[in-house]
């Protein structure tokens, strides 16, 4: 599952928020059949900012967790968080 959106505020202005969802589960035969899945979420947020003709600047969020469960389940859950912030020039 995955998902996008952006939104101008103003013709400078803008924001995009993306997440994503993922589940795997194991296919196994035989007795040693279990539930073992690992499930996925990365979500982003992000806001920019173009303050001159050739000249942006950005900050974004990002959060991805990961979880595990089923009978040999023996890894921890994963969490984690990015702050970033940068500025951009482009070439025209």
């Amino acid at each position: 599952l995955r998902a996008n959106l952006r939104y101008a505020f103003t013709p400078k202005v803008s924001s995009d928020v993306s997440l994503a969802r993922n589940v795997n589960e194991l296919v196994a035969g035989g007795t040693n059949q279990g539930n073992e899945a690992v499930r996925t979420i990365y979500a982003r947020a992000s806001v920019n900012w173009a303050f001159a003709e050739t000249w942006s600047a950005n900050a974004s969020f990002a959060r991805f967790t990961q979880d595990q469960n089923g009978s040999g389940t023996q890894t921890p859950d994963i969490w984690s968080n990015r702050w970033s912030a940068g500025v951009s020039w482009s070439i025209q």
